[in-house]
């Protein structure tokens, strides 16, 4: 089946933002890059750490004041100045950083401080996907049946952040850090369908598109930075580690001791839990919106 092209929008800025896009990617980059590199690369407190992330904030500053003089600038200023989008943007960015780092971090967490393989260490991730698809379908039947969400994320991302905290102490037990995992993926499962129904039901038709594609963006930026900040926690605490070396063994007198690793791990658990008790309390600020 051939559909009829379709007509361009006559506000559509197109590609003649072209300062526009620039300053987003070299923002999104530096900051990304500061954030994986401080603490391995180069000591957090340090001139290449603060400039690089300088660089990065004044980048998306200025991204801003552009943005604001254009008619129809490609980064939808208006929506965010929508302070019900913002703050739901919010809480998906943080639930996603949380989600995000348990997924990327949770198996190298079996391997190298439960000695778990490699294959299993990837089965054992699916205890969290499995409670992620399930808080989803159930927060989603639940905002169905009462038409108002807000205490669905703000449940939801205590229980991960309470989940995540006890990662943390666990006992090192491969299924009750499997079962940990259940609830954390439990907890974070509903907020960002939710989210982005409700940024949607507040910037109307007319932006549906724009209120779509920010809900993609701040899911994106919270999983790159979820994946960047707790992978530069964990690796700053082990220094001087190849982190290939580590995974593979492959030269054990060269291998940190098990509390040392565990320590490192520690540390990254009780980052994301104070990330996912933040978009609990971001959740709970967050403007009540009926959909």
């Amino acid at each position: 089946m051939k559909l009829p092209r379709g007509l361009r929008h006559p506000e559509s800025p197109g590609l003649s933002d072209l300062p526009g896009l620039g300053l987003f990617a070299a923002g999104t980059l530096l900051v990304l890059f500061a954030l994986s590199s401080a603490g391995h690369r180069f000591a957090w407190i340090s001139w290449q750490s603060v400039t690089i992330l300088a660089l990065g904030v004044a980048s998306w500053w200025v991204l801003f004041l552009h943005e604001k003089r254009l008619a129809a600038p490609f980064f939808p200023i208006e929506l965010l100045q929508m302070p019900a989008v913002r703050q739901w943007l919010r809480t998906a960015m943080l639930s996603t950083f949380c989600l995000l780092a348990l997924i990327f971090y949770l198996p190298l967490y079996f391997q190298l401080g439960l000695h778990v393989d490699s294959a299993t260490s990837g089965m054992l991730l699916t205890p969290v996907l499995l409670g992620f698809i399930t808080g989803g379908a159930l927060g989603g039947r639940r905002a169905g049946r009462t038409g108002d969400p807000k205490s669905i994320p703000i449940a939801g991302n205590a229980l991960a952040a309470i989940a995540i905290l006890a990662l943390a102490f666990a006992p090192r037990h491969v299924a009750l850090v499997a079962m940990l995992g259940f609830f954390a993926g439990l907890g974070l499962g509903p907020t960002m369908p939710l989210v982005q129904v409700v940024v949607q039901t507040v910037a109307g038709r007319q932006k549906l598109g724009a209120a779509t594609s920010l809900t993609v963006l701040a899911r994106t930026l919270g999983a790159a930075l979820g994946t960047a900040l707790v992978g530069a926690v964990i690796f700053s605490l082990l220094p001087d580690v190849d982190v290939v070396q580590l995974v593979r063994r492959t030269n054990p007198a060269a291998m940190p001791s098990d509390e040392v690793i565990l320590r490192a791990f520690q540390a990254a658990f009780m980052v994301t839990a104070v990330v996912a008790a933040a978009a609990s309390i971001n959740a709970w600020r967050a403007t009540r919106v009926k959909i």
